[in-house]
């Protein structure tokens, strides 16, 4: 029987036990023993294991182990895909796995994150990579790596554990001295650091009531880092003056800070007569500040132009929305208004099957006098559907008053 020198729940029911010599999963259920999944690599001979864990779907695992050498303290990870049953080692000293959903893919892809020594700039980098094949259908996602900006004073200070916030897309990467460096997933760009902690720290974890990191130093105290959604997009766009990043996230994760810029880009847009991305700002801006009555408005009056009806402002508006997601109450009321006009009720239907549309009483009357079957399904999805989004208010078209506070701590 070997000795364990490490184990760690991965599930609600299994454990994973690392000995000397491989790494066992034991399922807890009924009679189950141990089973033996891989044998750990030779290079990881002599460390200490920190971290053990597996992606989601149990398609990957990775371990991480540390050593002591020359006073230096040295990292290594041991990656493992479950559907090959083949191991990669390399150099590293936190990881997570990640997944992430890279615009125009149909399928998110799977990414792992980790910090490594980069002898070549005397100093520490992340690197974001994907794993395996990518799905079918999808765009392979580019390796992005990053600089861990370390204070001239902390030469041995190391990286000791990561964790991915799923809701806002970044990465929480803690040091042993207390420092937590936040990037984002989607490009590997540096947003934010800060100390959280003056003793060295001892334990973390995923935080799960924020998606942040929870962490426990040598004295006992208790920090938890995660993202202050009032202020993040506003200190992206203030403090780090990055106003491409600050689009991208405040888009991709629906936050408010960046609305000037929205509006700015979406009226450069709209004036020089690029009504497809201007469409496409408009269905990508968070809140749907850019979903509103008046835009749609702007949309029909350019569509009232010479120009083929396929190609009109008003239809690329809709095609926009309908690639980004579902029309809300005013949006769908709008557009079968449209298909109602054209003699062309069949293309409702198609939408309410896939479900394109905000359903509403006042759509299902619309519907009423052509199709009172679809009427009543519409009318039914009003009723039940809780979450159905209330007609959008109309926005003040200003530069809203931000604070330019750092992300909370």
């Amino acid at each position: 029987m070997e000795d364990v020198e490490f184990w760690t729940w991965i599930s609600d029911t299994t454990v994973a036990i690392v000995t000397k010599q491989s790494v066992y999963h034991w399922t807890l259920e009924g009679t189950a023993q141990p089973m033996k999944v891989f044998d750990r690599d030779s290079s990881l001979n002599g460390h200490v294991i920190i971290k053990y864990e597996t992606d989601e779907a149990l398609h990957w695992s990775v371990m991480t182990a540390i050593t002591k050498k020359n006073n230096l303290i040295f990292g290594r990870m041991q990656l493992f895909c479950f559907e090959d049953e083949t191991s990669y080692a390399m150099d590293g000293y936190a990881s997570a796995f990640a997944q992430f959903h890279v615009t125009g893919n149909r399928h998110p892809s799977l990414l792992i994150c980790y910090a490594v020594r980069d002898p070549e700039i005397q100093g520490w980098k992340l690197y974001i990579k994907e794993l395996g094949r990518p799905p079918v259908g999808n765009k392979v996602y580019q390796i992005k790596e990053g600089v861990i900006h370390f204070p001239p004073d902390q030469h041995s200070d190391i990286p000791v554990a990561m964790e991915v916030s799923s809701k806002h897309d970044v990465i929480l990467l803690l040091t042993i001295n207390g420092y937590v460096h936040m990037f984002d997933l989607e490009t590997g760009v540096s947003i934010y650091t800060s100390r959280v902690s003056h003793d060295k720290v001892i334990a973390s974890a995923l935080y799960q009531p924020t998606t942040g990191i929870i962490c426990v130093n040598r004295r006992g105290q208790v920090t938890s880092v995660s993202v202050d959604e009032d202020n993040f997009i506003a200190y992206i766009k203030n403090v780090l003056r990055n106003p491409f990043l600050a689009l991208r996230i405040a888009s991709r994760n629906n936050l408010s800070g960046a609305e000037d810029l929205f509006y700015s880009r979406f009226d450069d847009l709209f004036k020089n007569g690029n009504y497809c991305e201007a469409a496409k700002v408009a269905a990508s801006a968070p809140k749907m500040i850019l979903r509103t009555a008046v835009i749609i408005q702007r949309f029909q009056a350019a569509s009232e132009q010479p120009g083929p009806a396929q190609n009109s402002p008003i239809v690329q508006y809709f095609d926009a929305v309908m690639d980004h997601g579902k029309l809300n109450k005013l949006e769908s009321l709008e557009l079968c208004r449209r298909a109602l006009k054209d003699g062309r009720p069949q293309l409702i239907e198609k939408w309410v099957r896939d479900d394109k549309l905000g359903c509403s009483e006042e759509l299902s009357e619309l519907i009423k006098p052509v199709d009172l079957n679809l009427s009543m399904i519409v009318y039914e999805r009003a009723i039940v559907d809780s979450q159905s989004e209330p007609l959008p208010q109309q926005q003040n078209q200003h530069t809203p008053q931000t604070n330019h506070r750092s992300p909370q701590q």
